[in-house]
């Protein structure tokens, strides 16, 4: 068995983080995926634009580019007062139903 190749043997070791919720995070502090990258790169971490993207894209990674991320976003504060005017994104999971949703 080639562990290098078997997608299986690599699960454990990837984490699928919510798009939604790091797209709301990033959002309410004003940031990018290119910010994000970057001021990662400022506190000593290594997040690619392109893994950022991968992570809003729902794809599966490393559980120490989620430590990273979430430095980056406990870092950043929030913008004031822009929680309740930056909305959440809406998913129809059925007939009248949606998850995330803000009214």
């Amino acid at each position: 068995m080639n562990l290098a190749h078997d997608s299986a043997a690599a699960l454990p070791f990837t984490v699928r983080i919510d798009a939604a919720e790091l797209r709301h995070a990033m959002r309410v502090r004003g940031l990018t995926g290119a910010e994000l990258s970057r001021k990662a790169a400022e506190l000593g971490c290594k997040v690619s634009q392109a893994t950022v993207s991968h992570a809003l894209n729902g794809r599966r990674i490393h559980p120490n580019t989620l430590r990273a991320i979430n430095a980056v976003l406990r870092a950043v504060a929030p913008l004031s007062d822009v929680e309740a005017l930056v909305a959440r994104d809406r998913v129809v999971i059925g007939p009248g139903i949606q998850w995330g949703s803000r009214s």
